[in-house]
């Protein structure tokens, strides 16, 4: 008759067999949780954001990292921005684009346009007003370009909020 005492041989290579499965069990289905949010970080990337959200994600990780670690250094950051004249002071000024005042321009496939150098072409929504608009790399500092990507581009949610 069988024995399933742990200080038996045959114990000892059951609980040996055990701890064998279960670590199998463990390590596969970490392997398929891992695959399975990255699976899903993939897909709310791809198709749960707005266009300027999807370019400005990987300015808007080093942004929230950046101004945690450094509070006045200034970082090279890539903006689509418009420059309109302000009729109070004369001058012209600068500003950010968002996701509601521009549209991606579409080929006749229905493809983004997009220019290896420059990245994809947008064009401004009717009624915007601006004198000039274009992509531009400006250096800014990184807690203030932190916040105007949470509060303009990402409706004021944070990077782990995001997700």
């Amino acid at each position: 008759m069988a024995t399933h005492s742990a200080l038996t041989e045959e114990g000892r290579t059951r609980i040996r067999n055990f701890h064998g499965r279960v670590t199998s069990y463990l390590v596969l289905w970490s392997v398929i949780g891992i695959a399975v949010v990255v699976g899903g970080l993939y897909v709310k990337t791809r198709y749960g954001y707005r266009p300027l959200q999807r370019l400005y994600l990987t300015q808007y990780f080093r942004a929230s990292i950046k101004s945690l670690v450094t509070i006045n250094r200034s970082s090279k950051y890539i903006l689509l921005i418009r420059i309109i004249e302000d009729k109070a002071s004369g001058r012209d000024r600068v500003m950010g684009c968002t996701d509601d005042e521009v549209m991606p321009v579409r080929d006749e496939n229905g493809h983004v346009k997009f220019d290896p150098k420059l990245g994809p072409y947008f064009r401004l929504q009717e009624g915007i007003p601006h004198k000039y608009f274009y992509w531009t790399s400006i250096f800014q500092k990184d807690a203030e370009m932190y916040r105007w990507l949470r509060d303009h581009i990402y409706d004021g949610q944070s990077p782990p909020g995001l997700y």
